[in-house]
């Protein structure tokens, strides 16, 4: 009975592990297209969760495709100068 319950516990185990790296894999390897995709691309990886990088950031993971295209410009340039520091 022991053994029955460890086998079903790590089999839970395994298949959270797997759902939790997909989930994760998807959420950081994909970015989109245009001007969304270049900034949610250029913002993710300095993103600090506070500031104009994180906006940036969240703009080009959930905004609309004509605000992307007005703060390209500028939420690249303070994204790469984020990377610069």
């Amino acid at each position: 009975m022991s053994a029955m319950l460890d086998l079903m516990t790590w089999t839970h185990v395994g298949l959270l592990v797997v759902a939790l790296a997909v989930g994760c894999a998807h959420d950081h390897d994909h970015y989109g297209e245009g001007a969304c995709g270049d900034i949610a691309a250029a913002c993710h990886d300095v993103d600090t969760g506070t500031g104009r990088v994180s906006e940036c950031h969240a703009l080009g993971h959930d905004g609309p495709v004509e605000t992307c295209e007005l703060e390209r410009d500028e939420c690249l340039a303070v994204c790469v100068a984020a990377g610069e520091r």
